[in-house]
């Protein structure tokens, strides 16, 4: 729910279930893999259990994701 009042002003009664948002919109200690990434160690971020956007900021295109 919390995903769901970063994402919409209003939350509509229906959306897609397949809802994403890049990682900008996530802090850093979100990812506990994020030095691992950076280094090139690993080819995929995930985000810790638990983790809600926080960061407001222009939309994101799916090739400016890290």
């Amino acid at each position: 729910n919390q995903w769901l009042k970063f994402m919409f002003t209003k939350i509509p009664q229906q959306y897609v279930p397949n809802l994403f948002l890049c990682s900008r919109h996530f802090t850093d200690d979100c990812f506990p893999g994020l030095r691992e990434f950076k280094a090139g160690f690993v080819n995929r971020l995930l985000l810790k259990e638990g983790s809600v956007p926080s960061l407001f900021g222009p939309a994101c295109s799916s090739e400016s994701q890290p």
